[in-house]
């Protein structure tokens, strides 16, 4: 994986999975649950069981504490009307677990109370059996995923008779989780509240062997489930500690069930996305750290020196002006104008400003890190916590043997600097910020060593994400990257799912992975956030080996999800085909979310997505071979736009080829080509200035 060339790690994207409903998205309302209905079932014992439709999808819940299902003394039930309580009571204190089914809703909520100090993990519901469903859905904790639908392991009879082999499996997810079964009914649930709690749940199987030997699993092999809240052993002086709700939807397809989950999430928080797609120049890829004030300069001047020049939002200063953590302290030798005069640049060129930043970050060369050791997060041992070391450096390797460490900013004077660099960034006018390597300020508090304890990982992320966005205002565009997902809901503007983009494509590298996520996220894009798929790649260098076919579907890729459209190439530069491609991307008056026909299906192999444009009454469908091998599908036109009918266009972006009236689209699609699509009823092909978005 390719951390911004900061750190190298191994590539790891799964592969993706690009199956989608054609249900569209009902955002103005809390969606029903259609016929499916809830119940559930306590037993004596204290465990439960979850129905839906009179199905049993969980039996035997039961809570645990720390990964060790609880023994209390004593269980107690009490049910009244719809919700039922179970309070288990253990020599210290009690564990309160409530089941409830109010509305066709049927919430999970619990306390604790009378501990000292709060355990590591809390599962209300744990040790559940999976009874119905053969596949599952999962978040990774955030950045690469991996995020999809999967099929539930099950353990085979061919197992070498000589050498161990691996039974056992277990997968967490985050942010919610979802069981899927044969007829592609879903129940998906989680929690809504993730200011203070790391909420996972946890997939895993129990299999014994059957006699003596391995290669026979045993026929009750059994899958399981958990749900819990990270407390980090917090201190809790006896007190009640409540812990958030975990909200179950069921639906008849997992796509539309988990729409209702990510819409009834927005409106609980009041989340509402507004902004219009940002559309910027980044220095990153085409230099790197490799940037400073005369690459700026002979920038801004080739973009002036364009007739028309282009239309972009802004101009993104990314990482290498200082060592990392003096964030206000250009080197000279890097911007003589400092780093307000390189934003002061900008904006006297007709572009919004806008810089990027890693928070968390300190270089061991930085004045920060030298005359502030205690803003320096430490190990349980007291030592400076150390994420890697290494040659890097920003310009002509400045910086060099650097080591990279976290700051803690749970010292008052280390939040309150990083305070003043945010509201330093608005003071200068900033209006697009990437906000990177957000993880690195994700730290379970059991692990490290803070300046002020108490708190857990999520509260202490929090109140730094919760600054930057009062600090740095509510109208500037903030970018959230390699970042925790739960924890930064309705606080960005945008959020990057997937690695970043690299300058090949490979079967399993990383634009593969961004294929897989910015797919299997899109239920949230326009409902949370904008989704943003990284880097349009124009140029064309010995680096670089994407083909034509290729540049071409990442760029149509990137105007149809209309998130962030950004690339860090000289477009002054570059063949004019590709800049017809830049500007056919631009986000325009069509603001509508499009529709992935086939998202969680096998149906097709290919990638699609359909875009209506009611002004013009047309569709534009996009066609995607993502895989290694030629496809050769036909698509239905009324799956994808529900028209029986229609004349179609292969639209060549400044051209186009009548296909005359169609039922269905029928194409052979070379590997990592893409083919774009013009439907309407008029047989009326699109003009030749027209953009995506028109």
């Amino acid at each position: 994986m390719n951390r911004r060339n900061f750190i190298s790690k191994s590539a790891l994207a799964g592969a993706g999975l690009f199956m989608f409903s054609d249900l569209k998205l009902q955002a103005e309302s809390l969606i029903p649950l259609a016929s499916k209905s809830f119940d559930y079932q306590v037993n004596k014992d204290g465990s439960f069981d979850i129905k839906i439709d009179n199905q049993i999808w969980m039996k035997s819940c039961y809570p645990a504490i720390d990964h060790q299902s609880i023994r209390p003394l004593s269980v107690k039930i009490d049910k009244l009307n719809s919700k039922t309580q179970i309070i288990y009571l253990f020599e210290t204190g009690t564990l309160t677990v409530v089941l409830s089914n109010e509305a066709g809703q049927f919430k999970i909520s619990s306390s604790i109370e009378g501990f000292s100090v709060a355990p590591h993990w809390v599962y209300p519901l744990a040790n559940a059996e999976v009874v119905q469903g053969n596949r599952f859905f999962r978040h990774g904790l955030g950045f690469g995923g991996p995020n999809g639908l999967f099929n539930i392991p099950k353990s085979t009879r061919n197992h070498d008779l000589i050498k161990l082999t691996e039974q056992a499996w277990s997968y967490d997810s985050y942010l919610n989780m979802a069981l899927v079964d044969s007829n592609d009914a879903a129940l998906v649930w989680g929690a809504f509240q993730h200011d203070r709690f790391l909420q996972r749940s946890t997939i895993y199987n129990k299999t014994n062997r059957l006699g003596l030997v391995d290669y026979r699993p045993a026929a009750d092999e059994v899958t399981l489930l958990e749900t819990g809240f990270g407390t980090e052993n917090i201190p809790l002086n006896n007190k009640k500690l409540d812990l958030p709700e975990i909200i179950f939807f069921s639906g008849t397809n997992l796509y539309s069930t988990l729409e209702k989950f990510i819409v009834s999430l927005a409106t609980v928080m009041n989340i509402k996305p507004n902004k219009k797609p940002s559309y910027h120049w980044d220095s990153w890829y085409e230099y790197y750290e490799d940037f400073d004030e005369a690459k700026l300069d002979a920038t801004l001047k080739g973009f002036k020196e364009m007739n028309p020049p282009p239309r972009l939002d802004g101009i993104l200063i990314d990482a290498g002006w200082c060592p990392m953590g003096d964030w206000l302290e250009a080197d000279k030798r890097v911007y003589p104008s400092g780093l307000a005069g390189a934003v002061e640049k900008i904006k006297n060129a007709g572009f919004k400003p806008g810089i990027w930043i890693g928070p968390f970050m300190v270089s061991s060369e930085s004045k920060l890190f030298k005359e502030h050791p205690d803003w320096i997060l430490k190990n349980t041992k007291g030592e400076f916590l150390l994420d890697s070391e290494g040659n890097k450096g920003f310009v002509d390797d400045v910086v060099i043997k650097e080591k990279r460490y976290y700051l803690d900013t749970s010292n008052p004077e280390a939040f309150e600097y990083m305070r003043k660099v945010c509201r330093q960034f608005k003071e200068w006018g900033v209006s697009v910020s990437k906000i990177d390597f957000l993880d690195w300020g994700f730290k379970d508090s059991t692990t490290v060593k803070r300046f002020s304890p108490g708190k857990t990982s999520v509260e202490y992320f929090m109140d730094v994400i919760k600054m930057i966005r009062q600090e740095m205002g509510k109208d500037c565009f903030l970018i959230g990257c390699i970042s925790p997902i739960a924890p930064i809901l309705g606080h960005f503007d945008a959020y990057r799912p997937a690695y970043d983009v690299s300058e090949t494509w490979e079967p399993t590298g990383n634009i593969s992975n961004m294929f897989q996520e910015t797919v299997n996220c899109f239920y949230m894009h326009d409902v949370i956030w904008k989704t943003d798929p990284d880097m349009v790649y124009l140029r064309r260098n010995s680096s670089l080996k994407l083909s034509d076919d290729e540049t071409q579907t990442l760029a149509l890729w990137s105007g149809m999800l209309n998130g962030v459209i950004a690339t860090s190439d000289r477009l002054y530069k570059i063949h004019p085909f590709r800049y017809d491609l830049w500007k056919f991307i631009e986000p325009g008056i069509n603001s509508n979310k499009a529709k992935l026909p086939y998202i969680f299906s096998d149906k097709k192999q290919a990638l699609v997505a359909a875009l209506e444009n009611k002004k013009n009454s047309c569709w534009t469908v996009l066609i995607i071979n993502t895989k290694e091998k030629e496809i050769d599908e036909s698509y239905s036109l009324k799956e994808l736009t529900g028209i029986d009918q229609a004349y179609c266009f292969n639209w060549m972006i400044t051209d186009s080829e009548p296909m005359g009236r169609q039922t269905s689209i029928n194409c052979k699609i070379l590997p990592h080509q893409s083919k774009l699509i013009y439907i309407n009823s008029e047989n009326l092909a699109p003009d030749k200035n027209s953009k995506l978005r028109s």
